[in-house]
């Protein structure tokens, strides 16, 4: 039987080839003798020297021999079966009675430690690795420092098996014995690659836009080409997939890696991406090698990392021209989606289309309100419209002459009349008047009253008012009604005429 390491996005390939999940320790195991080609990358141990695992316990080699022959029998009784709970339970009794389980006491390097609310990580050394849990309610008095991936701590704890979280070590106390010397290692190799210049971003290439030959260096039989080979066709189905088959964990996988990468440079293609499916920082190990590393540096052709998920950094993702956190994520980036260009393309199309019909429209119109100004504005309008505007106010100034004149006419007439009736009063009543006064002037006439004996005197042609005004012996003419007598002054006596 072998205990199988396989990342949960590889889960269906192993099925395929035989692997089987035990829930109780929360690990994937081949249940026979010989371990498939197809599982052996998953397997860490040694091939050449395997020790069957005895999962029930509490089974004599007699009872093995009766589950056996149960398996074997035809027309199984399912009620000889026990529930998985009843298994879980029987596991934990083996743990709680086995008193080396009860303080345990083990240093190692912390691997695949990711923070949340509880501890779950992993200590191992060369050989070995140990799953571990501890409490957030313990972490108080149990944990005096951060705890990090890559440290080398002590732990004092108790192994047990709990239904939901498989075999682990339940952590009591945990001591931090330093940085493991992979970790240092590793950062000694970043440190150094970064202070040549290998992450420098002006060195990093872009992403061709459409690349029509897209090279991939990861395992034929891993989740990650699937995802590429799927997500790629969908969004591109006219792109072309060069697959170069490499380890992507394991001894010598980092040479095969290298391997691929030059491979591929040569084959001129368009974009590379590199990379595999999740795992543990122990899977990942190879992506970080130095020689991997240098290897993209040095490419001539654009390199996309695609380690793992997020969470997971290596130094091929700091070298890489671009890094995705997951191969899927990785064909996204390289190809395009097709179809969304192609909508873009004719929505493009379309608007250029309606742009060009709207331009038209409204040149034709603009068009036609210029024809209707230049018409409007021509000589030969503007003559029309001056003969037009003249013949009008002809019209219209004979027609107030006219009217002016009818005016006049009847204000002449009206005034005339009138005149005419006031000059007619007015004459009747100066002849009235005249009447009455010639009347009275006759009345008052001196020669009117000289019909009555009466007569007036005048000396030299002047009329003779007073006796003073003549002397004795003056020729004086006396008028009467009807001639003159010259007469001599014999004397001039002054005195009251009608007086006293």
């Amino acid at each position: 039987m072998f205990d199988l390491n396989v990342p949960y996005r590889e889960k269906d390939e192993a099925k395929r080839f035989g692997a089987r999940w035990d829930s109780a320790r929360r690990i994937w195991y081949y249940p026979l003798d010989t371990l498939p080609e197809g599982l052996r990358r998953w397997y860490e141990g040694d091939l050449d020297n395997t020790e069957e695992i005895d999962y029930d316990l509490n089974l004599t080699p007699e009872a093995h021999e009766a589950t056996e022959a149960i398996m074997i029998a035809p027309g199984v009784d399912l009620n000889s079966f026990k529930t998985v709970e009843e298994v879980a339970n029987m596991i934990a009794d083996k743990f709680n009675r086995t008193p080396e389980f009860a303080t345990v006491m083990v240093k190692g390097e912390v691997v695949n430690y990711r923070p949340s609310a509880h501890y779950f990580f992993s200590v191992k050394d060369a050989n070995a690795t140990i799953s571990c849990k501890m409490w957030a309610s313990e972490a108080a008095s149990a944990l005096d420092f951060t705890l990090e991936s890559g440290q080398q701590v002590a732990i004092i704890g108790r192994f047990e098996f709990d239904s939901k979280y498989g075999t682990a070590l339940h952590v009591r106390k945990i001591y931090n014995a330093g940085e493991g010397a992979a970790y240092l290692e590793l950062q000694r190799l970043r440190s150094q690659l970064q202070a040549e210049g290998l992450f420098d971003l002006d060195h990093k290439k872009a992403i061709p836009e459409h690349p029509d030959r897209i090279g991939v260096v990861t395992s034929k039989d891993g989740q990650a080409i699937q995802d590429i080979v799927k997500t790629a066709t969908r969004r591109n189905p006219y792109a072309q997939l060069i697959l170069y088959h490499v380890k992507v964990q394991g001894e010598g996988a980092d040479l095969t890696i290298v391997e691929g990468i030059k491979a591929l440079d040569k084959a001129h293609v368009d974009v590379i991406i590199v990379g595999r499916g999740g795992g543990s920082d122990e899977d990942l190990k190879a992506f970080n090698s130095e020689a991997i590393a240098r290897t993209v540096y040095a490419a001539n052709t654009p390199i996309v990392s695609a380690v793992g998920h997020a969470g997971n950094t290596t130094l091929i993702d700091e070298v890489a021209d671009k890094f995705a956190v997951t191969p899927t994520a990785a064909a996204e980036l390289v190809c395009p989606d097709i179809l969304s260009e192609i909508k873009r393309i004719n929505d493009i199309a379309l608007s250029m289309r309606r742009n060009a019909e709207t331009n038209l429209e409204n040149r034709l119109l603009r068009l036609e309100r210029i024809k209707a100004t230049l018409e409007k504005n021509s000589p030969t309008v503007k003559v029309k419209e001056q003969e037009a505007r003249l013949e009008n106010a002809t019209k219209f100034l004979k027609q107030n002459i006219k009217i002016i004149f009818d005016s006049k006419e009847l204000r002449y007439e009206n005034a005339f009349a009138n005149l005419s009736a006031n000059m007619k009063q007015l004459f009747d009543y100066k002849l009235h008047r005249y009447e009455l006064l010639v009347t009275k002037l006759n009345g008052l006439s001196p020669s009117a009253k000289l019909v009555n004996g009466f007569g007036y005197i005048s000396k030299d042609g002047k009329a003779v008012n007073s006796v003073t005004e003549i002397q004795t012996d003056d020729n004086i003419l006396v008028t009467v009604s009807d001639g003159e007598i010259g007469a001599t002054v014999t004397f001039a006596n002054a005195k009251k005429i009608g007086g006293e």
